[in-house]
């Protein structure tokens, strides 16, 4: 339901929704995306911290090929990260990390210009809502905090992630009558 270079945040898991494009977990919450670097310039994906939350980032070529994985087993952190994603034919392509305008990030680079980005939050569905670990507070405390923008949009905003004014999407008239 998202358009391209942006993610599809689902707040439900995705056994729950007629949307999902996932396996039917109730005890994930996933958020997907497709980036095309035919379409758009470098991008940042800006990560919550993985410490006390489980998550993880499945970032795969056009080809299935894993790019990048990044989450509580594979990144750890305390804090938010950011990841420049760049294309085959980025100037940033071979390079682990890059500082642009004072602002480091580690580098993703992907061999196709198109590729897929799964990520999958624990939740636990069988909580009440108020519970820290329910999939309505995973929503709104980890869910939330993921953001794919255009290097050009985080560099405007000071290297701070633009989040959608709505995080959840429906379906067009043309997805529900197809």
């Amino acid at each position: 339901n998202a358009p391209i270079n942006h993610l599809k945040y689902g707040s439900t898991p995705a056994g729950w929704n007629t949307s999902g494009t996932n396996a039917g977990d109730a005890s994930v919450l996933y958020l997907n995306s497709f980036v095309d670097f035919t379409k758009t310039d470098a991008m940042v994906l800006s990560v919550p911290p993985s410490r006390k939350q489980y998550y993880v980032v499945n970032y795969l070529d056009n080809f299935i090929n894993t790019v990048g994985s990044v989450g509580t087993r594979t990144t750890p952190s305390g804090r938010m990260t950011s990841y420049l994603l760049v294309g085959p034919e980025s100037k940033y392509a071979g390079r682990r990390h890059v500082t642009i305008k004072g602002f480091r990030y580690r580098v993703m680079a992907s061999d196709t210009n198109l590729n897929w980005m799964m990520i999958g939050i624990r939740a636990d569905s069988l909580v009440d809502a108020s519970d820290p670990s329910s999939t309505a507070s995973v929503f709104q405390d980890v869910n939330k905090k993921f953001a794919l923008n255009r290097l050009s949009t985080f560099a405007k905003n000071g290297n701070a992630p633009v989040y959608p004014k709505r995080f959840v999407t429906s379906p067009s008239q043309q997805q529900i009558k197809r």
